[in-house]
């Protein structure tokens, strides 16, 4: 307790700062789950993790279970998030992460839980929760890009966004050569996005065993509901996949193709993610090509959906 009593001041956290009782409530729930075992474990129907990409089809395939199952998309985020960047940052220890991690499940009891932010610690979470299933939401890199773009510049003012963001798309020491994206707070070098896409998804592939893995193409979600089905063993009709389509897209919805060469864009796309995509994902290939016609209308229309 003596731990917990120190930190009730406020803390730097990247360049922000987490007021002091926000502080404390943190600090709070890392010291009670040295204490996990205490809690009894879960009931529940099932156990799996959906950790996509972001902007892959996570929140939406939350929504989908939501009427008959426990089901949320990124509980207890800005806990989580400075969690994972003390980790990240060799603040916790992998046996604290562990307890942490348990501790959270405890504390929200889900079916399941869709978070994107989950992948930095995919490799304790496999063994950590060994009944647990898990879904990979994938995105083709060209609309992944402007909408993960569109992401970063409206969470440029949130204080805990913004830190991970930051260790997600700096760490390959890319340099920003697009004047228009340069002028765009919170948005990185299109190389780094492209390569964070790469890693996200190699780490997963990695890490969790066929047999627990389910991987979903973002455009064919609705297609495969009997699939999810099938693969968490539970019955296709307690899932609902007409709450899909509760997202908004923001006003000031930023047009990537409008800055940026797409010509440019593709290139890279292909010189970054090109043969880790013919190798790992030959469902994806058929993108490859990347029509005007379908890069216009998954990176506009559908945006507002697959969140």
């Amino acid at each position: 307790m003596k731990a917990v009593i120190e930190n009730l001041v406020s803390r730097k956290f990247g360049n922000q700062t987490i007021p002091a009782e926000q502080n404390f409530q943190f600090e709070k729930s890392v010291f009670l789950s040295t204490f996990h075992h205490l809690k009894p474990e879960p009931r529940r129907q099932f156990h799996a993790f959906c950790i996509g990409l972001p902007r892959s089809g996570t929140h939406s395939l939350s929504y989908i279970f939501e009427d008959h199952y426990r089901a949320e998309h990124e509980p207890l985020r800005p806990e989580l998030i400075v969690n994972l960047v003390d980790f990240i940052n060799g603040r916790h220890s992998k046996e604290k992460m562990r307890n942490i991690l348990r501790y959270r499940d405890k504390r929200l009891q889900l079916d399941l839980e869709s978070c994107h932010f989950l992948h930095h610690v995919i490799e304790i979470l496999v063994p950590l929760f060994p009944e647990a299933k898990f879904i990979l939401t994938v995105r083709e890199p060209m609309s992944w890009l402007a909408s993960e773009i569109n992401q970063n510049y409206h969470t440029r003012n949130n204080r805990f966004c913004t830190v991970i963001e930051s260790l997600r798309y700096c760490k390959h020491g890319f340099s920003q050569d697009c004047d228009a994206l340069q002028a765009l707070p919170n948005v990185y070098p299109i190389p780094s996005y492209l390569t964070y896409w790469k890693e996200h998804i190699s780490r997963m592939l990695s890490c969790v065993p066929p047999e627990r893995l389910l991987i979903l193409d973002t455009f064919q979600i609705s297609e495969e509901i009997r699939s999810i089905a099938d693969f968490l063993d539970v019955p296709e009709e307690t899932l609902n996949p007409g709450k899909m389509w509760s997202g908004q897209r923001k006003k000031d919805h930023i047009q990537l193709y409008d800055l940026v060469d797409r010509e440019r864009v593709l290139a890279d796309v292909l010189k970054y993610c090109g043969d880790f995509i013919e190798e790992n994902l030959p469902f994806m290939t058929k993108y490859l090509a990347f029509s005007t016609s379908f890069i216009d209308s998954a990176s506009t229309e559908t945006d507002e959906h697959y969140a």
